[in-house]
């Protein structure tokens, strides 16, 4: 089942952007102007609803894989369920031209809804829940290069606390904390690094994985941080 919930990344983008375009086609097609658009709207809505389906089932089987905070993931699992459920009513709607009571509008709404809600909490799941507005003008901490923390007395200083772990918090702990274990890893206390991740222990000097790692060529695959 793992095999096919790799498809998921490959997959989520169709209903996205089928969805959300059958919406716009559907609210241009009231104009006198674009009503030719409405013609496309049922087979948009056909597409999107099955890469749903599809997209919910993949999902739910790489859910399976671990790494991930519990409780994003099971709000993105039953939102994108909710989606793909709402999807299908919405086809259905059309298909049978039931717009008493503006049925198929207010589908229309719930379903962009979900759609935009869905995707927002994969990204936070993915790339952690600050990526959207890491780099927004208003996010003054995004404009400031990360530094090193001031030590007024280095002789009193702790070489862990005070110089590693920040540097951890930074680069490290979008995909290795608490709310993500990539690698089934966290490295928000010694504990968790002494531990190590799927692969064993991380720690072994400049032969350890961590070290290895952040050794890499900037090109490189596994070079860590990613980016």
């Amino acid at each position: 089942m793992l095999f096919l919930g790799r498809f998921h990344p490959l997959l989520v983008h169709f209903p996205i952007v089928l969805l959300l375009t059958a919406f716009i086609f559907e609210v241009m097609s009231r104009s006198h102007h674009f009503r030719g658009l409405k013609f496309s709207v049922l087979p948009l809505l056909v597409l999107g609803s099955v890469s749903a389906v599809l997209s919910a089932l993949t999902g739910y089987f790489i859910s399976h894989e671990g790494g991930y905070d519990q409780s994003t993931l099971q709000r993105h699992l039953w939102a994108g369920i909710t989606t793909a459920i709402v999807a299908v009513l919405a086809t259905a709607a059309k298909w049978k031209r039931a717009n008493q009571g503006g049925l198929i509008a207010t589908l229309f709404i719930i379903l962009t809804m979900l759609v935009v809600v869905t995707g927002h909490l994969g990204a936070g799941l993915t790339h952690g829940k600050d990526f959207l507005i890491e780099y927004a003008p208003w996010n003054s901490e995004s404009e400031t290069p990360f530094v090193l923390p001031t030590i007024a007395n280095p002789d009193e200083a702790v070489l862990y606390a005070d110089m590693v772990r920040p540097i951890l918090e930074h680069r490290c702990y979008s995909c290795h904390s608490q709310k993500r274990q990539k690698g089934d890893l966290r490295l928000d206390s010694e504990d968790f690094m002494r531990k190590g991740g799927e692969s064993g222990p991380i720690l072994d000097g400049r032969k350890g994985e961590l070290c290895r790692r952040l050794l890499l060529p900037e090109e490189h695959e596994d070079h860590m941080p990613p980016n």
